[in-house]
């Protein structure tokens, strides 16, 4: 977790531990119940603290202050609800402050999730089973189609996916050459590399796919099911979004994690999900790459320490696996 998340759930801790003393737990009824409130060991961005009541209710608290930060805990409960509807593992909504009385009397908005208990997937060992276990939740995932339309689950798009990701790779490759850091041919090279999945523009279905699998979105039970955090991010598109992302930031590159993940994958998909892995999987990971550079790229232009590195080594990557 980066430092300026750590230090701002530092300075909001004692203002969260009386909002879940005075409102929290009064509404989940265990008014009165000691408690004990850590912040978490992953997560980038969002204000999240975990509760653990005695012989009682443990659960998650993710607190905002403004309308922005509102509406992204209303979104979180609709996309909840939607993922609920089609028996999908994420956890479930046990409770919500979002009233503007609410945020007068606790200094926030704040809604509560129950809480898994278990381990994060990247504290995985290589050999350990729950990498197929999360092979097995994305396939249940990915199994939620949409033949019309791709995009946010909050905002659809219409049209053809495979000319929105081109044209999107051509903006990014043109970002990185305006910054002075690829040649002006790249954008028509990497066209013209991109030009040989012709499988890419075969359009619907698209899946419902989560579409950021860091680290802290995927978590594995003491009963070795695996369970999906943060379901406002997801949207339609195309599986393999999740599944390279999920090869690269949880099963870190390991060949023999991502043997146990696609195993638990492919175990509950058709053998057309393994063919079109197989016939686009550069593709994406390319995409992948590619945005990671033009990040960091981004962040070199400020200043950013270390973003040089992180340039060069998702550069190096992207140009490995396209060839351009």
């Amino acid at each position: 977790m980066g430092r300026g998340a750590v230090e701002a759930r530092r300075e909001i801790e004692g203002e969260v531990r009386d909002a879940v003393e005075r409102v929290v737990l009064p509404a989940l009824g265990a008014a009165g119940r000691p408690f004990e409130l850590t912040i978490p060991s992953l997560g980038r961005s969002s204000l999240v603290f975990l509760v653990g009541v005695p012989r009682g209710p443990g659960f998650v608290v993710r607190v905002a202050r403004g309308r922005r930060g509102r509406r992204g805990l209303r979104r979180r409960i609709r996309a909840g609800r939607f993922w609920a509807r089609h028996g999908l593992p994420t956890p479930a909504v046990v409770h919500a402050e979002l009233s503007r009385s609410a945020r007068r009397q606790t200094g926030f908005f704040l809604i509560c999730e129950a809480r898994i208990r278990g381990s994060n997937a990247v504290d995985l060992g290589p050999d350990d089973e729950g990498f197929a276990a999360v092979g097995r939740a994305f396939a249940s995932i990915h199994a939620v189609e949409r033949r019309w339309h791709h995009g946010s689950l909050h905002q659809p798009r219409v049209g053809p996916f495979g000319y929105r990701l081109v044209k999107r790779h051509g903006e990014w490759t043109r970002a990185l050459a305006d910054l002075g850091l690829a040649p002006r041919r790249l954008t028509r090279d990497h066209r013209a590399w991109l030009g040989g999945f012709p499988g890419l523009h075969a359009g619907g279905p698209f899946q419902l796919i989560h579409r950021r699998c860091t680290e802290s979105d995927v978590m594995v039970d003491d009963a070795g099911e695996a369970w999906v955090l943060e379901p406002q991010r997801s949207g339609f598109g195309s599986f393999l979004t999740d599944l390279v992302r999920i090869e690269e930031r949880i099963g870190g590159r390991d060949p023999e994690r991502i043997a146990r993940l696609h195993a638990g994958y492919f175990s509950a998909t058709g053998s057309e999900r393994r063919e079109a892995y197989e016939a686009l999987a550069p593709v994406f990971r390319a995409d992948l790459h590619l945005s990671n550079a033009l990040r960091w790229a981004r962040k070199r232009a400020e200043g950013v320490e270390l973003a040089e590195a992180g340039y060069v080594r998702e550069f190096d990557r992207f140009r490995k696996i396209t060839g351009v």
